[in-house]
């Protein structure tokens, strides 16, 4: 093979006069890269030689090679990066973790976590960059929070001891239990609180029991826990007499459930109640006392978007609220309520179109979850790269055809375009060539091989 020396380089280093990709002198021992043209650490897979140049080169050429290298084409390496719809997430740092015989020696651009720490590729050699703080763990070359605890403000029980503690946020903004608080002498812990057997002071009325420490009503009437609940739901702010009178009406085992699920509620998620956080409260109350809200109200199967359907109906009535809480799954409650909690705390004071576009944007992995915008009809990258073949180079077409995949397949689209752009964009910007395809067979083999 003729090579021309580069100018920019030493001697050792020529260009291939056909693929203007760099390569080793004849007659030398070292790796090149081919697209920066600077002489690296050899692999223990891969040397970047003059001959592994040439012969990637001309499978390249050959049309109907075997392997990684077959879809190139079909999976049109010249393609925008914003043809993915979501590319939110910033991979251009990252590589591939070097899973080859010696993994102490690494590529050009590659990252990984080691224990708790991020290391990144210098000269073929790993060099750590960054450790993790102590509430946070290394996945995917990055630091993420582990959390323990689902939000702020909530409180339970230590388990094993007669103690409490609580959900906080650390400067990293995660979430974990804070220190044990113990309860005083004497009491237990229930329900996120400390107590000890108690009366009720002053003494219950006629018409009344002690129950934990609280007046309730003597059982007279028929209602369940759920019409009880759905009574006072109604109650107007006006009328302070309203909740009693409701429970007045409840049956023994009616007023018994309601009194465990108050008093969960009252435990757990009061201070939100207190604040009138009204979708952030029942989201504390599914995520902590769904077993009282389950055995008073009832619980069914339906997700999200079914109880958000329900919901529309309602126009204000606390019983069909009721309703449809006792129809939802737990997990459909929790992302519902989530959904709107987010949609208070980024789009709270917008309203119409505003707040929906703010919705479906400040909110987007929640809103997604409950309002799914298509279809999947795609599983895999290579689906999605033969949908995209047919596009004819159409932008909107291929966004098309990456929106209507799942999120493994979309995740495997993301990460090759970002690796062909960050590795191969000098080459692989203008539009399709043989040195775009090279190079990314080379560069981008782990991700062109997810796709194929």
């Amino acid at each position: 093979m003729a090579c021309s020396h580069t100018n920019s380089v030493a001697v050792s280093v020529c260009r291939d006069p056909v693929t203007k990709l760099c390569v080793a002198c004849p007659e030398t021992n070292i790796c090149v890269d081919p697209v920066s043209c600077e002489i690296i650490f050899c692999h223990a897979d891969i040397a970047f030689g003059h001959n592994d140049a040439s012969d990637a080169t001309a499978t390249s050429d050959g049309g109907g090679q075997d392997g990684a290298g077959s879809d190139a084409s079909s999976l049109d390496v010249s393609m925008d990066a914003n043809e993915v719809l979501d590319t939110s997430t910033d991979q251009s740092d990252s590589g591939p973790v070097d899973t080859g015989p010696d993994a102490s020696v690494c590529g050009p651009g590659q990252s990984r976590c080691l224990g708790n720490s991020i290391q990144n590729c210098s000269v073929g050699q790993w060099v750590t960059v960054a450790a993790c703080n102590a509430d946070l763990t290394c996945e995917n070359a990055a630091c993420t929070c582990k959390n323990s605890c689902a939000a702020t403000n909530l409180v339970e029980c230590v388990a094993g001891a007669a103690a409490v503690h609580s959900c906080n946020k650390t400067p990293s903004g995660c979430l974990v239990w804070g220190d044990a608080v113990a309860c005083g002498a004497g009491q237990s812990c229930s329900l996120g609180q400390c107590s000890a057997p108690i009366g009720c002071s002053p003494p219950c009325g006629a018409n009344q029991l002690c129950q934990n420490g609280s007046c309730v009503p003597v059982a007279g009437g028929a209602l369940t826990c759920s019409q009880l609940a759905a009574c006072i739901g109604n109650c107007p702010a006006s009328d302070a007499n309203c909740p009693s009178n409701c429970k007045a009406q409840g049956s023994s085992s009616g007023l018994t459930l309601l009194n465990s699920y108050q008093g969960c509620l009252k435990a757990v998620c009061k201070s939100l109640a207190d604040q009138g956080k009204v979708n952030e409260t029942m989201l504390c109350i599914y995520s902590n006392c769904f077993a009282e809200q389950q055995a008073c109200i009832g619980s069914g199967s339906g997700d999200c978007k079914k109880m958000s359907d329900c919901m529309a109906t309602c126009g204000g009535s606390a019983t069909c609220s009721n309703n449809c809480n006792a129809g939802a799954s737990q997990q459909g409650a929790k992302d519902y309520y989530g959904l709107l909690t987010c949609i208070d705390n980024q789009c709270g004071s917008l309203s119409g179109q505003a707040q929906l576009t703010c919705a479906q944007n400040g909110c987007k992995s929640l809103w997604d979850g409950c309002f799914p915008t298509a279809p999947v009809l795609y599983t895999s990258c290579a689906q999605v790269a033969n949908c995209q073949a047919n596009c004819n180079g159409n932008v909107t077409c291929a966004k098309a055809c990456t929106a209507a995949a799942s999120p493994k397949a979309q995740a495997d689209v993301n990460a090759f375009i970002d690796c062909r752009d960050n590795k191969c964009g000098s080459y692989c910007g203008g539009g399709s060539s043989t040195n775009c395809a090279t190079c990314v067979q080379i560069y981008c083999a782990n991700e062109l091989a997810a796709c194929s």
